[in-house]
């Protein structure tokens, strides 16, 4: 029998609309892309990145769907774009998107940490954890919070299925949707949780609230001793809302 031919990548790219919610995310905007979106881009997908042109609010546009697990995707915002179209946090963005050109493949460095990435799966240029961009979202960051990194990772795979995802700093653990951010600090980590109601408590540091069934909880972590079942639960719970 011989082997299937690798499907040929279509000449033209479809021209795609659809709406969706500016969401907040640590200082992060962005905008979910529906799954039949990044189903259509696909074949364009180099390490599952994709360089789209289009609108936003009837606004021209240039950006990259960045890969978030399972195949899906998001557009982060940057302040110009949201300015020139008008968005503010929890608004509605009418967008229209269609390939660009191709974005150049970037290699891990060599003698990389993260060799294997969060959720488990083996390494490759296919999987859409970026262990490269990992080590750079936490470069001289202090051993001690690295070690917290670690422990935060290991109760996040406790739940189930996720993938990390690399800031410009820190990372995003996502399942179907983001579950929780981690930003490194000088002294401590910022974590941001996502929950479906406001839990006002000592440990959570600013909420802020996107829409009626998501509030980002902004907690700092010093030590192993924040990571107590108080913790784990607000983990869980945000695991639930993103998807999992």
């Amino acid at each position: 029998m011989s082997p299937r031919a690798k499907p040929a990548v279509p000449a033209e790219a479809p021209t795609l609309r659809f709406r969706a919610p500016v969401e907040l995310l640590g200082t992060f905007r962005f905008v979910a892309v529906p799954a039949r979106v990044s189903r259509a881009f696909a074949p364009w997908a180099v390490a599952a990145r994709i360089a789209v042109t289009g609108t936003l609010n009837a606004t021209p546009l240039r950006a990259t769907l960045l890969p978030i697990g399972g195949g899906r995707h998001h557009i982060i915002l940057p302040a110009s774009a949201r300015r020139a179209a008008g968005l503010t946090d929890g608004a509605t963005a009418a967008r229209g998107l269609r390939r660009a050109h191709p974005i150049a493949p970037q290699a891990a460095p060599a003698g990389d940490r993260h060799r294997r990435p969060a959720c488990g799966a083996d390494d490759s240029p296919e999987h859409e954890c970026d262990p490269g961009d990992l080590d750079a979202a936490f470069d001289g960051t202090p051993a001690p919070l690295m070690a917290l990194v670690t422990k935060l990772r290991a109760m996040v795979d406790v739940c189930g299925p996720v993938a990390a995802v690399a800031l410009p700093r820190g990372m995003v653990f996502a399942a179907e949707r983001r579950v929780l951010y981690v930003t490194p600090r000088r002294a401590w980590l910022e974590l941001g949780l996502c929950l479906p109601r406001r839990i006002e408590h000592p440990r959570v540091r600013r909420i802020d609230t996107v829409t009626l069934d998501r509030h980002v909880h902004r907690v700092r972590l010093e030590s192993p001793a924040d990571l107590d079942a108080t913790l784990a639960d607000w983990v869980w719970q945000a695991y639930q809302l993103g998807g999992g």
